[in-house]
């Protein structure tokens, strides 16, 4: 077969560019959400997702004190992300599981790592 001797078979270098974005794209770490009263939130929603609780991949620092609007006593529960400091929430004619958002704190370096194990010289 002439041209396969010795020639390298063609590569998928757009496979190989979109593996090594992804992986250098850091995960979002999330955090969790702890439920601070019932009432409404009425503002942007960002997004939403069923179920009764709101999930723990939505809570990342850009969401730090967000809020979460969960609708429990409804057919099809849900929960409505909103743009808006829990803090700053004014109250509305629904009513929801209100949710803040509290991120993982990022996890810091070790400043010295293997101090511990290191003995002082004997003189």
């Amino acid at each position: 077969m002439p041209g396969l001797i010795g020639s390298a078979p063609a590569a998928p270098y757009w496979l190989l560019i979109v593996g090594l974005t992804l992986a250098s794209i850091a995960p979002a770490q999330a955090g969790h959400w702890r439920l601070v009263s019932q009432g409404d939130c009425p503002g942007p929603q960002i997004s939403g997702s069923p179920g009764v609780a709101p999930e723990d991949e939505v809570c990342t620092a850009a969401f730090a004190g967000k809020s979460a609007l969960c609708f429990t006593q409804v057919c099809y529960p849900g929960c409505q992300y909103i743009d808006i400091p829990t803090h700053a929430c004014q109250g509305g004619a629904e009513l929801a599981q209100v949710y803040t958002c509290e991120p993982e704190p990022a996890a810091a370096p070790a400043e010295n790592p293997g101090a511990a194990e290191r003995q002082p010289l004997a003189q």
